[in-house]
């Protein structure tokens, strides 16, 4: 009973800040409130399971419970939003994941280029390799290889058509001649080819595949290739998604019912692919990724509006914005969270498991 009462309190809170008629200040108040809430009952589970998820046994049991588990529909709605859009709220390289800020106060295309250049460092990329790059989305990391190694060649999966017609003009636009680009989901992307390298920048998919999508991808390397992931994840904690507001705007691509890693989760996944080295990346970069998206997004706040309402007709499209805002604004105090030590990004460098 209290727990419905909670979710009618929710719904009926989301429909007073989808309207603005909740000031801001009070809505970063209720977000952190509720992220400490979920963040301190993770703790107590991790202090209390330590000894039962250890030696493997938590990858073990996350995908015993997930075939008893079913992914679920969210009743969190989602809707696309189009290439114009994000070249109104994203920076210059068009990166729709964590960039990278050593100075607080770099602007977001500088972090942008932070991010773009240590995943190169990390990938150990360099001229003359092929490189496969999983759900490259707009194309940031695609075209920024590209350009740095002019003799590298690079396939780009996207997808969607929408993803894949902006690349594509990117290409053209910047005169690279050595990106291919493509339409599918990785997990049905089949390709005989041998690759230098392969990249899943927040694409690996729901822990439960991964033993298959890790094979998949140890099938496209080399034998001295290597595989570069990154992956949103908590520090210390595995858990399923439920049908909140926090989790639902945390991973909109993620249905309830799925996994949020924990950063040590791969080291369990270790048979097609070797893990060689892992970094944290701390949370406070996404939040100010996302804080720099929001300003975007509040800027532009008359454009984009007439982009939804094109797409979603004007009784939607106040709701659809203040939506977004909210997505933003959850993202931003979650990653923030404990100075970013809970939730943040995993980098992974894995090599061939046959090399």
């Amino acid at each position: 009973m209290a727990s419905a009462a909670h979710r009618v309190l929710i719904t009926a809170s989301m429909h007073l800040v989808e309207r603005g008629l909740i000031p801001d200040f009070v809505v970063h108040f209720v977000i952190r409130f509720i992220v400490a809430s979920r963040a301190a009952a993770l703790g107590k589970r991790s202090q209390a399971e330590a000894d039962k998820y250890k030696l493997g046994q938590e990858a073990i049991l996350i995908i015993k419970n997930q075939q008893h588990r079913p992914c679920q529909v969210s009743q969190c709605e989602s809707h696309e939003l189009s290439a114009e859009y994000y070249h109104l709220v994203l920076g210059k390289q068009f990166k729709d994941s964590c960039c990278l800020f050593p100075d607080a106060k770099l602007p977001l295309d500088d972090a942008e280029d932070s991010m773009l250049e240590l995943t190169c460092q990390r990938a150990q990329l360099r001229d003359s390799q092929r490189v496969l790059d999983l759900g490259c989305s707009w194309g940031s990391l695609s075209l920024y290889i590209a350009a740095k190694y002019p003799l590298s060649h690079v396939t780009a999966i996207c997808s969607n058509m929408a993803q894949k017609l902006f690349v594509s003009q990117q290409c053209r636009q910047r005169g690279l001649a050595n990106v291919q680009v493509m339409t599918a989901n990785h997990d049905a992307f089949g390709d005989s080819t041998q690759y230098d390298r392969v990249l899943a920048v927040e694409r690996l998919g729901d822990p439960q595949s991964y033993t298959a999508t890790l094979q998949q991808i140890g099938s496209w390397l080399k034998a001295d290739g290597r595989c570069f992931a990154q992956v949103v994840c908590h520090q210390h904690c595995s858990y399923f998604l439920q049908e909140t507001a926090i989790d639902c705007w945390m991973l909109p691509h993620m249905q309830p019912g799925s996994t949020l890693p924990s950063m040590n989760l791969l080291e369990h996944f270790q048979d097609a692919v070797v893990l060689e080295k892992q970094w944290y990346i701390n949370g406070q970069n996404y939040s100010k990724t996302v804080k720099a998206w929001l300003r975007h997004h509040d800027k532009q706040r008359k454009a984009i509006l007439c982009l939804l309402q094109e797409s979603y007709g004007a009784g939607e499209s106040h709701k659809l914005y203040a939506k977004q805002r909210l997505a933003y604004m959850i993202q931003c105090e979650l990653f923030r969270c404990a100075g970013g030590t809970e939730w943040g990004v995993g980098h992974y460098l894995f090599c061939n498991g046959k090399s």
